[in-house]
């Protein structure tokens, strides 16, 4: 007997979430039956392959929870200080059969809130393969000298604040005059105004390309035909953190080398000078460095870019990390093994 699952989103479809599209793909392939609840409409009409197999029907809450975000958070902000909020909360935790988080560190923070912390599981999201197969063409030749031909760097990841992408625009305004470089953002989010005022003040306006949203078959093209993806993530000040940035997996999928920063569960997919660089989030300087020593070498970037596809291939493949979310909802007797057995097929 096929289980019911209701999935509580923030907005569907989004063009930055492809892991739960890809998620919710695999669950309705294994034999589950999905309602998806969405909070918010999408704001953008562009969708990707996957979210076209999705059958699921979506319902819609009231527009007021982001038309208003300052009255949904104001409320929440009172709540939380009520006696016994904490305890209820802690309580929530406790009711829960099971806790999944996509990060080492989210199911250690997790696990100390709740009273069994061993209902906290870790499930990466992982990366569909079939969608990202390797690509064996890339040609790690570009050092920077050729003005005709720049070293291409590439970011795609919403502009918003946790994602360091004004610290990224400051650091390539300090690579040295002699370095030959363009920078294409793929991404749309409430800063990228500011984003593009800033790079227009720093005189960067030739040498970078702000594409705005794109679907998955472009960014997948855009990834196999640059020379180094660099997001230098940050915490934000309000606290806002990325867990780790599904654009990382597929980028690395493709053989890219890196460059981010030691920010939540990023190090639980990059090390440094292993299969990636990290820098200090919020470092400009360090941030130039990086870069123009992975531009002018394209053996280091040859060699990180290897070994990051080896480590996603081996061990962010989605169907083994699906299996995963799969087998704890079989535990409640929601599906089946033979559904399992489907989704990994």
């Amino acid at each position: 007997m096929k289980g019911s699952i209701a999935v509580v989103l923030k907005c569907y479809p989004r063009l930055s979430e492809t892991f739960i599209a890809q998620e919710i793909h695999a669950l309705e392939s294994a034999g589950f039956d999905l309602t998806l609840v969405s909070l918010r409409h999408p704001t953008d009409k562009k969708t990707h392959p996957v979210n076209a197999e999705i059958r699921a029907p979506v319902i819609y809450l009231p527009e007021y929870l982001y038309q208003e975000p300052l009255r949904v958070f104001n409320a929440w902000r009172k709540a939380r200080r009520m006696p016994g909020y904490r305890k209820a909360r802690n309580q929530w935790l406790a009711a829960a059969a099971w806790t999944v988080t996509c990060t080492a560190g989210g199911a250690a923070h997790l696990r100390t809130l709740a009273g069994q912390p061993e209902k906290v599981n870790l499930v990466y999201h992982g990366l569909d393969l079939s969608r990202f197969q390797r690509f064996p063409d890339r040609a790690a030749t570009r050092n920077g000298s050729d003005k005709a031909d720049p070293a291409r760097l590439l970011t795609v990841g919403r502009a918003v604040a946790k994602k360091g992408l004004d610290t990224l625009v400051e650091a390539l305004a300090l690579l040295p005059d002699e370095l030959s470089w363009h920078w294409t953002h793929i991404g749309g989010g409430e800063l990228h105004e500011a984003l593009k005022a800033q790079v227009k003040r720093l005189g960067l306006d030739g040498r970078v390309t702000l594409l705005g949203s794109r679907e998955q078959v472009e960014i997948l093209s855009a990834y196999r035909s640059s020379d180094l993806f660099v997001l230098p993530c940050r915490i934000a000040p309000n606290g806002d953190r990325d867990g780790l940035p599904n654009v990382l997996v597929e980028a690395l999928s493709q053989g890219l080398a890196c460059i981010s920063t030691p920010v939540s569960g990023i190090t639980e997919l990059l090390t440094d000078e292993v299969n990636g660089l990290l820098v200090p989030p919020d470092h400009p300087e360090a941030l130039a460095a990086a870069i123009a020593r992975a531009i002018g070498d394209p053996a280091l970037r040859e060699r990180l870019g290897k070994a990051g596809a080896e480590r996603v291939h081996a061990e962010f493949d989605h169907k083994a990390t699906i299996g995963r979310l799969i087998a704890l909802f079989e535990s409640m007797g929601t599906g089946t093994a033979a559904a399992r057995e489907r989704a990994a097929a």
